[in-house]
């Protein structure tokens, strides 16, 4: 679950800037390299935003996006760095408007 907010910034008729932020909540189960030793937890982390939307057209949309988001995990008990299934996430999209 992810929750937060977003600016969104026009410069100029054709261009947007979008930047946010805000936090993430998973659960997760980890099941470690070592016989029965398996992990369940929750984890809170923040999450942070970037995009840009062009208008080519009156009616066409392009939207970029890069995300950032952090989810740190506890350790395995097998001795093992506690991993981040965090990372960062690129998007890109088109639209039609109606």
């Amino acid at each position: 679950m992810r929750l937060g907010g977003a600016l969104s910034i026009p410069r100029g008729r054709r261009l947007t800037l979008v930047a946010g932020g805000g936090v993430t909540y998973s659960r997760y189960e980890q099941k470690g390299q070592a016989a029965g030793l398996t992990t369940t937890g929750r984890s809170l982390g923040p999450l942070a935003q970037a995009g840009v939307q062009y208008l080519p057209g009156d009616r066409y949309l392009l939207v970029g996006r890069i995300e950032l988001s952090s989810v740190p995990t506890a350790s395995d008990g097998g001795g093992n760095d506690s991993p981040n299934l965090g990372g960062v996430d690129l998007g890109a999209g088109f639209g039609i408007r109606f």
